[in-house]
């Protein structure tokens, strides 16, 4: 069986979460998923793509979440065990952060909202819609 072909490939310590972001957004990926037990994983072009050799413990999960909450939404997603909200980073773009419990573990998942809206013809539309 090969090896995965990881995106970051000589990197074994969690990064911070705001350089996967930003990774995300340059190499075209449209959503990160992060969830104890696994590998972090980037989908691009439809495909999910590990982006490094590190399963995720519960206290990285937890440890990157942080990272972007402040401790009053973090206290509303241990109470509510979901949490939904909007990221921003100057000169890379927004992104959405779906956080919620996973057999009793935080999960999260984040979208990449692109700056600039495709036209119907990317998006395949009918002229009419224009």
């Amino acid at each position: 069986m090969s090896q995965p072909d990881f995106i970051l490939k000589q990197i074994t310590e969690l990064p911070p979460l705001k350089g996967i972001m930003k990774l995300m957004a340059q190499q075209g990926g449209s959503d990160l998923f992060v969830s104890v037990g696994s590998v972090i994983k980037m989908k691009i072009n439809g495909k999910q793509k590990p982006v490094l050799n590190k399963l995720m413990l519960a206290a990285d999960v937890e440890q990157l979440l942080r990272q972007e909450i402040n401790d009053q939404q973090f206290e509303s997603f241990r109470s509510t065990k979901e949490l939904n909200c909007a990221l921003s980073m100057t000169n890379v773009g927004r992104f959405r952060l779906s956080a919620f419990f996973q057999r009793n573990s935080i999960s999260f998942v984040i979208r990449f909202i692109p700056p600039e809206i495709p036209n119907t013809d990317i998006l395949g539309l009918p002229k009419k819609l224009e």
